[in-house]
């Protein structure tokens, strides 16, 4: 009997340590943390930690000019949404081919025109689906 009552007290001791430990870890996972930033600009990220990359993205008319030359339109635009470079010109149907099967779904668009003058440069919107690492093969 005295051996069992002696084992009956190491399993509760066991326990209430093992409770305080328990409410101890709980206790602390449910504190907050609130990291007051130095920063006097009202940027939320913070743009260096960022992993900048380039992506490219053309819009391409799908009726040629009159010189069978097809108008395609280049924007650089960083991971930020920012856009960096557009430039213009005119490209062969072979040249049109070999773009369109080395580019991503979300890194052209076709127009129903002769010129790319009366488009729209990309709108936020079709700017945040260029830059989705979701549909990017680059992951």
């Amino acid at each position: 009997m005295i051996i069992i009552s002696k084992i009956r007290q190491s399993n509760i001791i066991c326990l209430i340590i093992f409770i305080i430990k328990y409410n101890y870890i709980i206790k602390n996972m449910s504190k907050y943390n609130y990291i007051i930033s130095s920063r006097k600009d009202n940027d939320i990220y913070d743009n260096s930690l960022v992993n900048i990359k380039k992506i490219l993205f053309f819009q391409i008319s799908i009726f040629p000019t009159e010189y069978k030359k097809y108008c395609v339109r280049f924007f650089e635009i960083n991971s930020l949404g920012k856009i960096l470079k557009v430039s213009e010109g005119l490209c062969s149907k072979k040249i049109i081919k070999k773009i369109i099967s080395n580019l991503n779904i979300n890194q052209y668009r076709m127009f129903n025109t002769y010129n790319l003058k009366y488009i729209k440069f990309p709108t936020g919107g079709e700017i945040s689906v260029i830059i989705s690492n979701l549909l990017d093969n680059d992951i």
